[in-house]
Order: structure tokens, then C-alpha cells, then sequence
């Protein structure tokens, strides 16, 4: 069937036609000087542009279910339409309106759909988001904004905003208001060996990384330097993240000019060994008062200190009095001492002090075994007045050190 748009040439008689090839069982449409347009083949396929059924030639084809583009092209500009291309358009120019593909039930009702929203026709900017139906509504879960910002389970790049922001050459954050302690932000799986979950880089050469170690542990560190915390076992350890296995003896905890200030611990340390004898297990500086145990003696002054490092006391004392038994001016006893002394040393503690105001003279000190008192005596049998009996107004500086249980 030929249609003629003229009465000259025989061209111009037949314009156009619709014409059925019985040899390949296709009907042909041909406008605009006889040129073939569009072609149904004997699939049923509709083919413009293009005779025959390929992805190799240009043109574009709609079979059941589904629609070919294919368009030859060289550019390599993504800014440009080249290529197979397909068009939306909406010629509105409301801000925010948009066009869409949509994906439809057998109820002929939108299950999911991709909008093409046109934030602003005059400054030409566009955000593309995806949107799914959970029965209720058609909700959006992810959006492409102008920016290229990837938004998934929110539409602004607000950081005060539930969900996932990916921010081009910036950052990736998470954002959530549940208030769960056991609700998580990122869950990682690692189902196969163990490894590394997240390596950290700068200028692409690694700086770090997070992984795991026996199956359940977790570790932190780079290089041969790192940290391995194991639950079960309630410890931290030195770790190699090359070799993924410990480093004993070999990694510092701060250096000489970038200290750690203050450390709190409940247990022990061990200095030179592992074994309990190299256990320091406390460390404790104070202060305490002597209470007289001996009859006549009143004191009018007790300035006492200690230091207790491990199970060794060293105790620095400093007493006078005000009254003295003239019966036995020379032996003195108090309690009061900050710890008692242990049951299992060799013998008594001895320690030595002076009278620091005139005479110089010399005392000794005894501490017992399981005691937490101290008697202090003048030293007999010496030269030098050290043989003097104790005296009020005068100051004794005693100094002894012992081992308390």
C-alpha cells in the first residue's frame, strides 16, 4: 500500500508505504521518500529504525516484556546525551515535580518506582530517589541529590537526620536516635579466614587496620605494632597485625617525651619477670599518729609518715613529750603503726633515730614480729651521752623500715 504526496515523479507518488515481505513474514512502514521506518518482523517484534533483531545494530526494537535502545557512539563525555539514550521529560516548571519509571503488580498498582525530580528548572539542578512500597505507601529509601550526595533512609545531608550519608571527597556518616545499647550502626562479617575488616590508609599506603584473631578476637594496630583484646581471657595483648600472632617483650608504652600520666591499677605489676616474685602489687604513701603505750609517757607531738612499696614500710617518725615516766626514762613504747609487721621474718625490725635539739644522742627502735607497735630505746653502753634518758621539750627523729604480711 503505497501513499502518494505529489502527481510529478514516481518518488513522489509513493512517499510512504505499508508493505508485508511474505518472503520474511515482516510488515513494513516507510515514510519520507520511501524509506523504511519501522518494521513488525514475524516475532511480533516492533523495530525502528533498524530490520532486523539485534543488539548490534542501531535502532531501537520492542519485543514482549522488554525494549532494546542501541545507538552508536564515540564520546566519552558522560555530560553529554550520546549514546542509546532514554528521555523523560515533564514540561512544567514546578520546583520539585519530577518524572518517573515504575514497576507495577499484577493489581496494576506501583510497587517501586525511580523519580527524576526537578529541584529547580531555572538553575538546572536534579536529584534522582528510589522509592519502594511497604504496603502501606510508597516510601523513598534512597536518594541521589544535586550535590551527588548518596542519602539512603533520609532526603537532606543533615547530619541531625536517621541514616546513611555518603558525601563525595568528604566523609560517610551514620546517623541514628535509637537508644538500644545493643542496636548497632555497622555490622561486618567476615565469614571465611581471619583478617583484616577495615584497613586505614593515607596517600594509599596503609597506617592501620581492624581484625580479627582466633576466630572471636579483636585487634587494632599496624604493622608489627598493635593490640589484641581477648574476652575470654580477660586480657589485652602485644600483637603483630602482619603475622597476626603475639609480640612478646618488644612493643613500649609511651616514650621519653610523649608519656602516659597517671595509670590505676587493681593488681599488680610485674617488673624484670613474670613470675610472683617480681610482682609489685602497692604502692601507698601517708601519714599516722603514735598513741603511747607506756606508763607516765604523754606525748605533745606526733608527726609520723610512711611509704609502703610492695610488702616493704619505711616509716619516718618525729615525737616529743610532755611528761615522762622517771621510773624508766630511757624505753619507750606506742602503737599506731600503719601496718602490722609480717609473722615470718627471721627476727625483730631495727631501726636507729636521734634527739635533734642539744644533746645528739642516739636511740634505737624495735619492731615485732606481727605488731603494729614500736618501742624505742637509749643506747646503752655507748659513748658520747648515748646512754641519755628521754626528755620533754626535746624533738626524736626515728627512722626504721619493716615487712608487714
Amino acid at each position: 500500500m503505497f501513499f502518494a504526496d505529489g502527481t510529478g515523479s514516481a518518488a513522489a507518488k509513493a512517499d510512504g508505504y505499508i508493505q508485508y515481505n511474505h518472503s520474511n513474514q515482516a510488515l513494513a512502514f516507510a515514510t519520507g521518500g520511501a524509506s523504511e521506518r519501522m518494521r513488525i518482523d514475524s516475532s511480533g517484534n516492533v523495530l525502528v529504525g533498524k530490520t532486523s533483531s539485534d543488539l548490534t545494530t542501531t535502532g531501537s526494537e520492542v519485543q514482549d516484556g522488554s525494549m532494546r535502545i542501541v545507538a552508536s557512539s564515540t564520546s566519552t563525555n558522560l555530560a553529554t546525551n550520546s549514546g542509546a539514550s532514554l528521555l523523560l521529560g515533564n514540561p512544567s516548571n514546578t520546583a520539585n515535580n519530577f518524572s518517573n519509571i515504575g514497576s507495577y503488580n499484577t493489581n496494576q498498582l506501583v510497587d517501586s518506582q525511580i523519580n527524576f525530580i526537578h529541584e529547580s528548572h531555572s538553575s538546572r539542578t536534579g536529584a534522582i530517589s528510589f522509592n519502594t512500597h511497604d504496603g502501606s505507601s510508597l516510601n523513598e529509601a534512597m536518594r541521589i541529590d544535586s550535590s551527588g550526595n548518596l542519602l539512603v533512609g533520609m532526603q537532606s545531608s543533615s547530619g541531625t537526620v536517621d541514616g546513611l550519608r555518603v558525601i563525595p571527597n568528604d566523609f560517610l556518616s551514620f546517623t541514628t536516635n535509637v537508644t538500644d545499647a545493643d542496636d548497632r550502626l555497622v555490622l561486618l562479617n567476615r565469614q571465611a579466614s581471619d583478617g583484616k575488616f577495615i584497613e586505614f590508609r593515607k596517600a594509599n599506603s596503609p597506617v592501620g587496620s581492624i581484625f580479627s584473631s582466633g576466630g572471636q578476637y579483636l585487634g587494632i594496630g599496624n604493622d608489627d605494632v598493635g593490640l589484641l583484646f581477648l574476652d575470654v581471657a580477660d586480657d589485652i595483648r602485644p600483637w603483630n597485625t602482619s603475622t597476626n600472632a603475639a609480640r612478646d617483650n618488644a612493643i613500649d608504652l609511651g616514650n621519653s617525651d610523649a608519656r602516659f600520666k597517671d595509670l590505676y591499677l587493681g593488681g599488680s605489676i610485674r617488673l624484670g619477670g613474670t613470675g610472683s616474685a617480681n610482682a609489685l602489687d602497692d604502692y601507698e604513701e601517708g601519714t599516722f599518729n603514735l598513741t603511747s603505750t607506756s606508763s607516765g609517757y604523754t606525748l605533745s607531738s606526733s608527726v609520723c609518715r610512711y611509704t609502703k612499696i610492695g610488702n616493704t614500710v619505711h616509716v619516718w617518725i618525729k615525737i616529743a613529750f610532755s611528761a615522762i615516766d622517771t621510773n624508766s626514762d630511757s624505753s619507750f613504747a606506742a602503737s599506731g603503726l600503719p601496718f602490722s609487721a609480717s609473722t615470718n621474718n627471721p627476727d625483730h625490725f631495727i631501726g636507729v633515730g636521734r634527739e635533734t635539739v642539744s644533746t645528739g644522742a642516739i636511740f634505737v627502735s624495735q619492731i615485732n614480729n606481727s605488731s603494729s607497735s614500736i618501742s624505742i630505746n637509749s643506747m646503752d653502753g655507748v659513748s658520747d651521752n648515748s646512754n641519755l634518758s628521754f626528755q620533754t621539750g626535746k624533738n626524736y627523729n626515728i627512722q626504721v623500715t619493716y615487712r608487714t604480711g
